[in-house]
């Protein structure tokens, strides 16, 4: 009998238990790895992005931005920092109060002068006086004011307070020239000037022009927008008054920014300011003035931007803060 050999079943192969790594701690979790943060959306974006009904989201934005260029300026430590930058709306009662609520905050140091950002196309008369006096006679050391591009008639007569004004080859003030009705108070008095001249070199017009006026002047009329003007004078000689400046040069230079100029939008420009009032009063391109310009390329930006997408228009009366920016509607 032939016996079969039965193979005998090799055992399963047992997975082999892992060796233990000393120089492993199992209980080790992965270390922290630091995030890499993105950067923020470009300013383009944020206001592209915003809502109908909440345009004003961006401010925060904006504000934090503005102060980021003041910090990095080299001038944080020097100044108040104030801001007078709205060419839509013209300077009132109302932006005078703002101002002065602000700059007689807690968050001014009592130490340091003031830097007023400003750029407007002017305004009221009174409040424009009223401010600059204010920041003028303030316990740092008065202020300075820095043009990035215009301060036209009230704004010109804010900057005649400050002990030194700041201004680029972009820069221009204009004549302190009040308006009424959009028209130059001193345009009667030229009006009847230029009809007196064409009455002597055509005599026989005069009877006519004589009747003319007769049914359409109210010569009531012409001493006001006279004492307006006188007034303007009045005010820039009180904001005029320093050291530097000798009393009968005062007066000159106040009566030539007054009545010294046909056209209200005549541009001073830097050279021919500080020829009136002098290199000590009249600094050209200094590093106020660059900062100047860096916040006014920002916000002019803003402003392109809010136009473009939103039709509206981006105004700064304060500090570089969201509860002091504003929007108006565009013309």
């Amino acid at each position: 009998m032939t016996m079969t050999k039965l193979n005998s079943p090799e055992p399963e192969e047992q997975p082999s238990e892992p060796v233990p790594n000393p120089s492993v701690n199992p209980e080790a979790t992965e270390p922290d790895l630091p995030k890499e943060e993105l950067p923020p959306p470009p300013i383009v974006q944020v206001i592209y992005e915003l809502k109908k009904e909440n345009l004003n989201a961006a401010f925060s934005r904006i504000a934090q931005d503005l102060q980021s260029i003041i910090d990095n300026s080299g001038l944080i430590d020097k100044y108040n920092f104030l801001f007078l930058y709205d060419e839509r709306s013209p300077i009132s009662e109302r932006t005078a109060n703002k101002l002065y609520e602000v700059a007689s905050g807690d968050f001014a140091d009592k130490k340091k002068p003031s830097y007023l950002l400003l750029h407007t196309t002017g305004g009221l008369p009174v409040p424009a006086y009223l401010i600059s006096r204010y920041l003028k006679a303030s316990p740092g050391g008065g202020f300075v004011a820095v043009i990035p591009r215009r301060a036209k008639s009230a704004g010109t007569l804010i900057a005649l307070g400050a002990k030194e004004i700041h201004m680029g080859m972009m820069s221009e003030l204009g004549p302190v020239d009040p308006q009424i009705s959009d028209l130059p108070a001193l345009g009667l008095g030229s009006a009847l000037e230029y009809i007196a001249g064409v009455c002597e070199k055509h005599p026989k017009s005069a009877e006519m022009l004589s009747k003319y006026l007769q049914g359409t002047l109210n010569i009531q009329h012409l001493g006001l927008f006279e004492r307006i003007s006188e007034s303007a004078t009045h005010y820039a000689e009180k904001l005029l008054r320093r050291d530097s400046l000798s009393q009968d040069r005062v007066k000159e230079v106040a009566k030539r920014l007054v009545y010294g100029y046909k056209d209200h939008s005549f541009a001073i420009d830097c050279d021919e300011i500080r020829d009136i009032l002098g290199e000590e009063i009249v600094k050209i391109e200094t590093q106020e003035y660059v900062l100047a310009n860096l916040l006014h390329q920002y916000l002019e930006r803003v402003n392109l931007y809010y136009w473009v997408f939103h039709d509206k228009y981006c105004s700064v009366v304060g500090r570089a803060e969201a509860d002091d920016l504003n929007l108006s509607d565009c013309p």
